[in-house]
């Protein structure tokens, strides 16, 4: 399937761009067979879309896990600079592109719930996309060659943006289907499910409120809360891709492929691993977390106590992601959204709105489903004092301990440390890298709160992208 969808990309790119812009994507003498397709179903094109959302997922996350050091591996962990271009070329060329020709064609066929799954997976995109640099080109973004250099736009206006895409998706997915063109097979995840496909948008809407707790808390926790009705009820709905021996998983492939032959990458980091194995929430009558020997692999089985890489090198770590690391089996699946994400959205919502019974409800159950899903046994973990607080005890840094554990190589993490300021309240003993290994761009003790754009941007739309740029060291205006 996957080289099926590449071939779908490449064949999707050409349309869009036209024939002049194929020459270098797929090689010379495209249009030399005048018999060429020229269009491309619909059944076609859908998958480019979800395949990219886990790719995109991916690309992303390797780098900033290393700046949530839920991964170690120098560069990024030492706050150098990254720009991302792999996922920037990956959100425009590949997800955003070809799902607004699924929007488009979807609308002139009259089959509304195509376009409402592109919508859904192109407000994913954008706000993939704006989460990582911030400001960002979108309106005027999709429109080819009639407009090389598009402006961008403001993290504001995406936002909005990223709302009237899902509010446009759920009208496009509440119509009733068009009898006899109904999604399937080609939906990779859901299989034609519509109904998941709209407890996903609403998950989506409720991310993306509780992403704006900064212009107003309350507003933004009710709004969540409202999508959240809605949303996902258990694992089953989460979207994820699901890999296989053929097309395997993107972090099987890198880090973990290229750890065994040498080539190492990145590390479980210090900081991940302290948060579950008693350092910075010491445990009562357990020692470790269950899911910490599910998610990496010791170097030795024979191991008792598992620590991770330091900052700084000096503490080198006794544990991995293997071939049998949950996310990192040669089939694991990448989740994009899941349900122990929105439980822990929940959870924050209502403990802004001072509703301790209802945020502790929402806690624990966001622990369990990430118990389920890794397959482990939680009860003892659940009934540790330092887990069962009572819901007059329940405060913001132990929903986001297990919100940073629950999401593990999620870009969301990264979402959250910057929204929370890298608060060491809420993120007990997080700390900068040394001054002497870290990047001048940022200030002493300070945090990367953004991506750079790309270096490819500068040369071919540098107004664009001089007007927009911010510092790798400034708040985003989602942050202030």
């Amino acid at each position: 399937m996957r080289n099926k969808i590449y071939k779908n990309i490449a064949l999707a790119l050409c349309i869009i761009f036209g024939a002049s812009a194929c020459d270098d994507f797929v090689g010379n003498g495209f249009n030399d067979n005048p018999n060429a397709v020229t269009s491309v179903s619909l059944e076609s094109l859908l998958p480019v879309g979800i395949e990219s959302a886990a790719s995109l997922q991916y690309q992303v996350s390797f780098t900033t896990s290393q700046v949530t050091q839920q991964m170690y591996g120098g560069g990024a962990s030492d706050h150098e600079p990254f720009s991302l271009p792999g996922s920037w070329t990956e959100a425009y060329l590949v997800s955003l592109l070809n799902m607004d020709q699924v929007v488009k064609q979807a609308t002139e066929e009259g089959v509304p719930h195509y376009a409402g799954v592109a919508q859904v997976l192109m407000a994913q995109t954008v706000g993939m996309v704006t989460d990582t640099w911030e400001n960002a080109p979108y309106s005027e973004a999709l429109s080819g060659f009639t407009n090389p250099q598009p402006a961008y736009d403001s993290q504001e206006d995406l936002y909005v943006a990223i709302d009237e895409l899902l509010t446009s998706a759920l009208v496009n997915l509440s119509t009733p289907a068009v009898e006899g063109v109904e999604i399937g097979s080609e939906d990779l995840v859901y299989e034609g499910d519509i109904a998941k496909w709209i407890k996903l948008a609403y998950s989506l809407k409720a991310r993306y409120a509780i992403h704006l707790t900064n212009k107003g808390a309350t507003a933004a926790a009710d709004e969540a809360l409202s999508a959240i009705n809605s949303g996902f009820d258990s694992n089953d709905d989460d979207f994820e891709l699901i890999y296989n021996d053929v097309n395997k998983n993107p972090w099987h492939l890198t880090p973990v492929l290229a750890n065994n032959t040498g080539n190492i990458t990145i590390y479980p980091g210090a900081y991940f691993i302290d948060e579950m194995n008693g350092v910075n929430f010491p445990f009562t009558t357990i020692t470790e977390d269950p899911r910490l020997r599910v998610l990496t692999t010791p170097n030795d089985p024979s191991f008792t106590t598992l620590v991770g890489t330091s900052l700084d090198g000096t503490q080198l770590g006794n544990t991995n992601l293997s071939e049998t690391s949950y996310n990192t089996t040669v089939d694991a699946p990448v989740t994009v959204m899941g349900y122990a994400e929105l439980k822990f959205i929940e959870a924050e919502a209502y403990l802004i709105k001072n509703d301790n019974v209802n945020a502790y409800s929402a806690y624990l159950e966001g622990i369990s489903a990430t118990m389920e899903k890794l397959g482990v046994d939680g009860s003892s973990y659940l009934a540790d004092a330092s887990v069962s607080v009572g819901a007059a005890n329940l405060t913001m840094a132990l929903i986001m301990k297990e919100k940073y554990i629950a999401l593990f190589l999620s870009p969301e993490t990264w979402v959250d440390m910057r929204r929370m300021g890298y608060d060491t309240d809420v993120y007990p003993n997080f700390l900068a890298p040394p001054v002497e290994i870290q990047d001048s761009e940022v200030p002493e003790g300070e945090f990367p709160q953004r991506a750079l754009y790309p270096p490819d941007e500068y040369s071919r739309n540098n107004a664009s992208v001089t007007a927009a740029f911010n510092s790798f060291a400034d708040q985003m205006w989602r942050d202030q």
